[in-house]
């Protein structure tokens, strides 16, 4: 499964090269409606009513015992009752005139979800990688990134709490639903939004804050998986160029096969370029430059220093593949010069495409 993650800096690019994924704490989330504790008691009643009269199913069983992990993890100060060890018992227990209380049980099923607003973290991702709000939103404006990764669901396996740890898809709606008697419901404190949210297309993983180790700084709440689900960067299209470069030199040795891609804007619509590796342009840009400098009959190239090259390989590749197209010591590569001649033509953007 392929998931996208639009961040605004090249530090946060960098985290993720590394392994670190940012979990955020509900409220500093931008949807203050995250986890809003909410109860349809018309529906809870109906709910209760039909599990009285046909009884807790097994597939309802086994999410009463992951609701009753989920307690235990994150608001173990409300937990009335231990859960039932078995499908009679369970069916037993909704015969309690204590459940018919609507008043307490509000009172207790909002006190339980602000305990678990406050210790729980997102980390939110999202089907689409070419939404223009969410460029400009989560992705400063252009001038950001989107990290794209793969088969995350094999560092996020789930629990048994059944909603944690393990990606699943927003549900949108009009409005909250709300948890009922039905244990299954539990989703939807976890993975419901507003409708207004829809175009985000959010995937979105849950974790206890408790398992996230802190940033040096401690600001941040992170979780360390394999690298190597990065498989790629979309480089936004107002993106610094020195940025694009330092991201390009950092991957040659956090994660070689991962690739830079750079998206534009065609007719309004976001769009990438195809594919190119900016490792392989970034290496040939330096061999490229440096065997410009060995042109002794050409002062403007000998004079580059080193760390020159280094550092403005990508900005100098389109003008210097043009210049090295018109030199001797490349007519002696037809193919290599077609290269050049190629992505001189296309300009700078084609240096950073990928898949």
């Amino acid at each position: 499964m392929r998931l996208f993650k639009f961040v605004g800096s090249t530090g946060a690019v960098l985290n993720m090269a590394k392994g670190s994924l940012k979990f955020t704490p509900i409220d500093e989330l931008n949807d203050p409606s995250e986890l809003t504790p909410v109860m349809d008691r018309s529906a809870v009643r109906t709910s209760l009513e039909i599990l009285r009269h046909n009884g807790m199913t097994k597939a309802q069983f086994d999410w009463l015992q992951r609701q009753s992990a989920v307690l235990d993890l994150l608001s173990p100060e409300e937990k009335v009752l231990n859960a039932p060890r078995t499908l009679s018992e369970a069916n037993h227990m909704l015969s309690l005139r204590a459940y018919d209380n609507l008043d307490y049980m509000e009172k207790k099923l909002f006190a339980t979800i602000q305990n678990i607003r406050s210790r729980v973290g997102i980390l939110s991702l999202s089907e689409r990688y070419d939404s223009l709000p969410m460029w400009a939103h989560y992705a400063d404006l252009a001038r950001g990134f989107v990290v794209v990764f793969e088969n995350l669901e094999q560092s996020f396996k789930g629990d048994e709490t059944g909603s944690l740890n393990i990606p699943k898809p927003v549900v949108y709606a009009e409005q909250f639903l709300g948890m009922t008697f039905d244990p299954s419901t539990q989703d939807r404190l976890f993975f419901s939004k507003l409708s207004d949210w829809s175009y985000e297309r959010e995937w979105r993983v849950v974790t206890a804050l408790s398992a996230c180790q802190p940033s040096q700084d401690g600001k941040l709440h992170l979780r360390h998986v394999d690298r190597f689900h990065l498989k790629g960067v979309i480089c936004g299209w107002r993106a610094n160029v020195d940025d694009v470069s330092l991201l390009g030199d950092k991957f040659a040795c956090l994660n070689p096969d991962a690739k830079l891609i750079s998206a534009t804007l065609d007719g309004g619509r976001v769009s990438l370029q195809p594919p190119l590796q900016y490792r392989l342009c970034s290496v040939t840009a330096n061999l490229l430059l440096i065997g410009l400098r060995r042109k002794r009959s050409d002062h403007r190239y000998r004079s580059w220093p080193a760390n020159g090259i280094r550092k403005h390989a990508v900005s100098a590749v389109a003008a210097t593949f043009q210049a090295a197209d018109a030199g001797s010591h490349w007519r002696r590569n037809p193919s290599a010069r077609m290269t050049f001649r190629t992505v001189a033509n296309s300009g700078f953007p084609s240096l950073l495409s990928a898949l």
